[in-house]
């Protein structure tokens, strides 16, 4: 029998070769190498940072989530929130956009005393900044509404809508930490950010993903994502949704892609991203891996997230005795093992994750 031996690595060499001309989905308007991990856009001209590591999702001092926020850095594609893509993109000078609001920061001085309140920590919004919230996300839930047939419009942006008008009322009705308010108020302009989004996808971009007659012009003002699936790369190429494409690079010869633009240094995260973690404590640990569906939900609490809020003292509780004149319910076998797994596996995050879990570790992140 003839020895085995093992097969030789052949690095991979990506270069421009094609200065001008037609870019399908697969190609590379630019393109960033970085072995094992090929990464390639055919629809932008520098790379997004984007996050492909696993980390911990927490909230930070401006009460978003870092480099871990879907309203921040673009997400690997999710089924369940196909929406996603389109959110809208923070512009470099946020004072001359229409919605500017949705990336304001709040500063201490916005806590103002809630009359007859005997905690002194606590306090409510500001009733000017408040005032103006309040008018600018109303107009965002009217610019989502408008021309959206009765009982045409979404479940989801239905909750959205509702969980929006809530959250805003209790920044003024509920007296609350400086932190708890800097949640709430970030929980406000992530709802609005997901009505926007909802009536862009809903509205038109769903369309353009599924036809192929046409490429549509790059939307620069939307979020996009990042993928693993060709299907997924060439639905965003031709709808003009900024798209990043991962692979292994001993999956793509090199004579075999189109390359305009090849960068060698990782994008780094725009300053505008707050990583510091409040000083006293940290905040809840909601998630813990990579870009994923998992991570997608427990980034919208629907403004059900408080830090300080005191709990409710607990007891042990008793067993209460069920009424004996009722037939008592008939038990139930226990539900497989392997079928409860299966139902609750979250399958963007094993995507993820299994190609993470490669011989080879992949960059912390894409930088600009």
């Amino acid at each position: 029998m003839r020895p085995q031996y093992p097969a030789a690595v052949t690095t991979r060499h990506f270069l421009p070769n094609c200065p001008d001309g037609v870019l399908g989905p697969y190609d590379a308007r630019v393109l960033h190498h970085s072995p094992p991990w090929l990464l390639t856009s055919p629809n932008l001209k520098d790379f997004p940072f984007i996050d492909l590591g696993v980390s911990e999702l927490r909230a930070r001092t401006d009460g978003r989530f870092g480099a871990e926020d879907y309203t921040l850095v673009p997400q690997l594609y999710s089924e369940t929130y196909p929406w996603l893509s389109c959110i809208l993109r923070r512009p470099n000078d946020i004072n001359n956009h229409p919605h500017w609001v949705l990336w304001a920061d709040l500063k201490p001085s916005d806590l103002v005393p809630f009359h007859g309140s005997a905690f002194s920590f606590t306090g409510i919004l500001e009733e000017s900044l408040h005032a103006i919230l309040s008018r600018k996300l109303q107009d965002i839930e009217r610019i989502t509404m408008d021309g959206v047939p009765e009982g045409g419009m979404p479940s989801c942006m239905i909750s959205a809508s509702a969980a929006m008008a809530a959250t805003v009322r209790r920044l003024r009705g509920l007296p609350m930490s400086f932190r708890d308010l800097v949640l709430q108020w970030s929980q406000a302009q992530r709802l609005a950010h997901d009505l926007l989004a909802m009536r862009a996808y809903y509205g038109f971009i769903s369309q353009r993903l599924l036809q192929r007659e046409e490429v549509w012009p790059l939307c620069h003002d939307m979020m996009g994502c990042f993928t693993a699936s060709p299907t997924i790369a060439e639905n965003m190429y031709y709808a003009g949704i900024p798209v990043v494409f991962m692979r292994h690079d001993d999956t793509v010869e090199p004579s075999r892609i189109r390359v305009r633009s090849v960068i060698t240094a990782q994008p780094s995260m725009p300053r505008h991203i707050v990583t510091a973690h409040w000083t006293d404590q940290l905040c809840l640990c909601l998630d813990n891996g990579p870009s994923s569906s998992s991570r997608v939900r427990m980034s919208r609490p629907h403004g059900r997230y408080f830090e300080d809020l005191p709990h409710l003292p607990t007891t042990p509780q008793s067993v209460v005795e069920s009424d004996p004149f009722r037939p008592k319910p008939s038990t139930l076998p226990p539900i497989p093992l392997a079928a409860t797994s299966a139902a609750l596996q979250d399958p963007e995050k094993s995507v993820l994750l299994g190609i993470l879990a490669s011989s080879n570790p992949p960059p912390t992140a894409v930088r600009t």
